[in-house]
């Protein structure tokens, strides 16, 4: 991809973040009841982008997506990874999971974990994650997929 950086994301593009999440999970056709406690829920500030790891990916200078983490020890909690609606299935997705896998290895992150919605499984199976369990959803009880990646 021409023209493609990533880089830490900067407190004042907050509401650009916050704008792209809503509209990458608002792309699976989600009902309004969810996506509104969604957004309630993971509102991205820019308090929030000083408390995470949160690493945007850039593609002829438009913020394409981005990806947000906790780190307990050697351990990485992910908490946000978004690609823009018009940028899905574009190779974007690929280009932000190999700058998470290469920061998470210059931290000596050994594994991360994360859940997701059902309609992504696929891409993160593809990078080589897996689904260990399930665990309930903090937006509307249901049971949602846990993975995790190893990183080596």
């Amino acid at each position: 991809m021409n023209n493609s950086i990533c880089r830490s994301a900067l407190d004042s593009e907050y509401k650009i973040l916050d704008q792209l999440a809503y509209g990458s999970e608002a792309y699976w056709q989600y009902n309004q009841s969810y996506m509104d406690i969604f957004k309630e829920k993971y509102n991205i500030t820019a308090e929030s982008i000083k408390q995470y790891e949160v690493r945007v990916l850039e593609v002829e200078g438009e913020i394409t997506g981005f990806w947000g983490a906790k780190r307990y020890r050697e351990k990485l909690e992910l908490e946000y990874f978004y690609i823009e609606v018009g940028h899905i299935g574009k190779g974007n997705g690929k280009l932000l999971w190999k700058d998470l896998l290469s920061w998470c290895k210059a931290q000596g992150i050994l594994e991360m974990e994360f859940v997701t919605s059902e309609q992504v499984i696929p891409f993160y199976e593809k990078q080589g994650a897996k689904v260990i369990g399930r665990v309930s959803s903090e937006i509307d009880g249901r049971a949602i997929p846990l993975l995790r990646y190893k990183l080596e």
